[in-house]
């Protein structure tokens, strides 16, 4: 269940995203809609990395790494576009991050 409203707000987010310019225009802004930028993900990125490091050399399969990173209880206490934001933040900095430590393994391997 939890799953389904995670897919649905992403799914949300992601209609948004490519039919921006249309709503735009529809609103009288030339090129798209105007923009700010908030960071709801206070946790110190350290932090997000360690954790994505430690899920990704778990001996166990990870079956939803994105909701493991996430504070479900901040996640609850955001209103919908918020909630969005902080799902789209988080898969934004673990595939960052997990890019990052897949380059760093592959560094490491002695040939």
């Amino acid at each position: 269940m939890k799953s389904d409203l995670l897919k649905a707000l992403a799914l949300k987010a992601k209609n948004r995203m490519i039919h921006r310019n249309t709503i735009g225009k529809a609103y009288g802004y030339d090129d798209a809609l105007p923009t700010c930028e908030v960071k709801l993900i206070d946790e110190r990125d350290d932090d997000f990395y360690e954790n994505v490091q430690r899920l990704l050399s778990s001996d166990e399969g990870v079956r939803n790494p994105i909701k493991r990173l996430m504070n479900e209880e901040k996640f609850k206490a955001l209103d919908g576009r918020g909630q969005e934001k902080y799902l789209l933040d988080t898969i934004e900095k673990y595939l960052k991050y997990r890019k990052k430590i897949e380059e760093e393994n592959k560094a490491n391997l002695v040939y």
